[in-house]
């Protein structure tokens, strides 16, 4: 037996003396009774062989109970990177879990056990929560980050920093916004622009009259009737047919006109009128503005009273009062045509009847004085035997 043998049979003694002082220290006290004297050992009792006895002493065991193993709860972890942004910034969350059947991020829903996702424009503080669930179990984890308030626009100036804009008066304003002041204008009715404003045109509004010229004198037909509805004034009365001066004037008038025939007339003048029934004249002038006024007059003409009939013996005498009737109405015209038709008829007729044989007869009176008689020569007429 060599060395290497001798060494190895040594070390497998050792061991098997420590594994049974090991067993033995383990071992409860109550398992062991020990006697006084020694013996040669034995077992005794029966079962299971929980009893044992031997070198004059003996002991039991009992043996441990059987508990199944549990599942582990679930774990996460969660961070969330930077855990402060400016305004409008981004973050990156980052989780991890175990033991998980489920898992769920706030804001992104259901996710993976384990992973990343960015988060972008914020503008308010916010807090990340992830639920792991598992086993009947559920466990969370948060974190919070801070958005930092953008800076603001200066005052004067409008938008979204760094997008200001400065606030200016419209064009034409005076003074600061948000204080500003409208340029002047021309007041109502006014034109132009301020301060150059033109004043509008008052156009005076049109009056006119109109009456009858008062009683004429020499006028014997006229019979004065006093009449209250005119000024207090006497007028007068014509009779059927007589002619009558109206009189009119106006002011600030452009042009006029007065019915029942008289027409068109200068902004102030007279004209006789010959009404032959009652008649109101009335005048209606015309402004710068297209206003208008009217003004009127009545003349009350007396009732038309015809002349006496006065029967005379005149003198006879013949008229010819129209041309012999034709049997036509060919107006004027038509009448002088038929009838110079008919004398060009004529004319012709007596030339065919009586002047044409009296030329006839002098051309061939003429003739034979030229060129003498003229002898006709009967042609020869063929006789077959």
């Amino acid at each position: 037996m060599n060395r290497i043998t001798k060494v190895s049979t040594i070390g497998a003694i050792f061991a098997t003396l420590m594994f049974a002082g090991v067993l033995f220290v383990q071992m409860p006290g109550s398992a062991f009774a020990l006697g006084d004297g020694g013996g040669d050992g034995g077992c005794c009792g029966g079962g299971g062989g929980s009893s044992y006895s031997g070198g004059g002493g003996s002991y039991s065991y009992t043996p441990p109970t059987y508990t199944p193993p549990q599942n582990p709860a679930p774990t996460c972890s969660l961070s969330v990177s930077p855990s402060q942004v400016s305004y409008g910034g981004s973050v990156t969350i980052t989780w991890s879990t175990n033991h998980t059947n489920s898992v769920s991020l706030s804001g992104f829903g259901s996710v993976s056990n384990s992973g990343s996702q960015t988060d972008s424009n914020l503008t308010v503080g916010k807090t990340y929560v992830l639920t792991a669930t598992g086993s009947g179990h559920s466990v969370t984890c948060s974190k919070t980050v801070t958005v930092t308030t953008p800076p603001q626009c200066p005052a004067n100036y409008t938008g979204t920093y760094p997008n200001c804009v400065p606030i200016i008066c419209p064009s034409g304003y005076t003074g600061s916004y948000p204080n500003c002041l409208p340029p002047p204008t021309c007041p109502s009715g006014y034109t132009g622009t301020y301060p150059n404003c033109v004043p509008p045109v008052v156009y005076n509004a049109p009056s006119c009259t109109i009456n009858l010229n008062q009683y004429n004198s020499y006028n014997s037909n006229y019979n004065p009737n006093y009449n209250p509805n005119y000024n207090n004034q006497y007028q007068y009365q014509p009779q059927y047919g007589q002619g009558y001066v109206i009189n009119w004037t106006s002011q600030y008038a452009t042009y006029g006109y007065i019915n029942n025939g008289v027409g068109s007339v200068n902004l102030s003048g007279s004209q006789t009128v010959y009404p032959t029934q009652t008649t109101v004249y009335t005048g209606t002038f015309y402004g710068q503005n297209n206003q208008q006024v009217t003004c009127s007059v009545t003349i009350n003409v007396n009732t038309y009273v015809p002349p006496p009939i006065v029967y005379q013996n005149p003198p006879p005498y013949i008229t010819l009062s129209a041309v012999p009737y034709t049997g036509l109405d060919l107006g004027p015209v038509g009448t002088v045509v038929y009838w110079g038709f008919l004398i060009l008829w004529c004319l012709f007729a007596a030339y065919l009847i009586a002047v044409k044989r009296i030329h006839m007869s002098i051309f061939r009176w003429y003739k034979k004085a030229l060129f003498g008689e003229e002898v006709y020569i009967a042609p020869a007429t063929e006789v077959s035997f």
